[in-house]
């Protein structure tokens, strides 16, 4: 999986970059994989809780595009 660099629908990266929902599942899979994949970074907003709570990296992983319209005013960007 690492000589690939395509991460197209139906790829074998894409699959096991729709698996990763959570800041802690990013963190695992670039400590796994390092830099070697063509995923060079993963951003993540906050997940929603109730105000009374506080827990900033309680983190959800926002979709893989270019588009931001996917991402909060402040997000997380995670990398290897």
């Amino acid at each position: 999986m690492r000589a690939a660099n395509y991460i197209g629908k139906g790829t074998p990266i894409h699959k096991l970059l729709m698996e990763i929902k959570t800041g802690e599942q990013a963190i695992s899979f670039f400590a796994k994989h390092g830099s070697n994949m063509p995923i060079k970074f993963l951003n993540c907003n906050r997940r929603k809780v109730h105000r009374s709570e506080f827990r900033p990296y309680d983190l959800v992983v926002a979709p893989y595009t270019t588009d931001v319209k996917h991402l909060d005013n402040e997000y997380y960007t995670i990398s290897a």
